[in-house]
C-alpha cells in the first residue's frame, strides 16, 4: 500500500470564510413601539399582525422604543399594512440588499465581523443593520453598493473568482 505524504491529505477545508452571498430587493422597517408600561403588547400586536398577515421577517431588532426588522420588497406593503392593523406606523427604506458572509463556526473565527464591516466602508455601502448566526454574518446596505460590496469582500477574505 502506498503511504500519502504528510500535508497532502484534509479532510476539511481550512477554516475562514467560505462564501460571500447577496440577496437583492430587501427594505427595512421601523416601528415606534414606545417605552412604556405597554411596550410588551404593542410588541405582541405587532408581531401577531405580521404573523396574521403571513408577512415573513427576518433581522428581527428590539430597541428601546422601537423594533425594527427586514422584509423582501414585495412584502413592504403587505407588512406596512399589517402593522397599521396593529395599531402602530411603520417607516420603511427600500433599496437594500443583505450581504451572507458564511463561515463554518463564524462566532469562533476572531475579526471576521470588523474585516467584514471594514471592507463595507471601504466599499462605500452604508450598513442599516446586521446579524448573525453560527455559519453566517448577515449585513444590510444599500442596493447600490452591493456588487462593489461583494467584490470588495471576496478580495478581503480570499474568495475571488478564478474568471475574474
Amino acid at each position: 500500500m502506498d503511504s500519502i505524504p504528510q500535508g497532502h491529505l484534509s479532510f476539511e477545508r481550512e477554516r475562514g470564510v467560505s462564501g460571500i452571498e447577496i440577496s437583492p430587493g430587501v427594505a427595512h422597517l421601523t416601528v415606534a413601539i414606545g417605552d412604556g408600561s405597554g411596550r410588551s403588547g404593542q410588541l405582541s400586536k405587532l408581531f401577531q399582525s405580521l404573523a396574521k398577515a403571513a408577512v415573513p421577517i427576518f433581522l428581527i431588532k428590539l430597541h428601546a422604543t422601537s423594533a425594527t426588522f427586514a422584509v423582501e420588497t414585495a412584502s413592504v406593503d403587505a407588512a406596512v399594512a399589517a402593522v397599521s392593523a396593529s395599531g402602530l406606523r411603520a417607516a420603511s427604506r427600500q433599496g437594500l440588499a443583505l450581504v451572507s458572509i458564511h463561515a463554518s463556526n463564524v462566532r469562533d473565527l476572531t475579526g471576521v465581523m470588523v474585516k467584514a464591516v471594514d471592507a463595507l466602508h471601504e466599499a462605500g455601502a452604508r450598513l442599516y443593520g446586521a446579524g448573525d448566526s453560527h455559519s453566517s454574518i448577515q449585513c444590510l446596505i444599500e442596493g447600490s453598493a452591493a456588487d462593489r460590496s461583494a467584490a470588495r469582500l471576496r478580495r478581503t477574505f480570499g474568495l475571488e473568482r478564478a474568471d475574474g
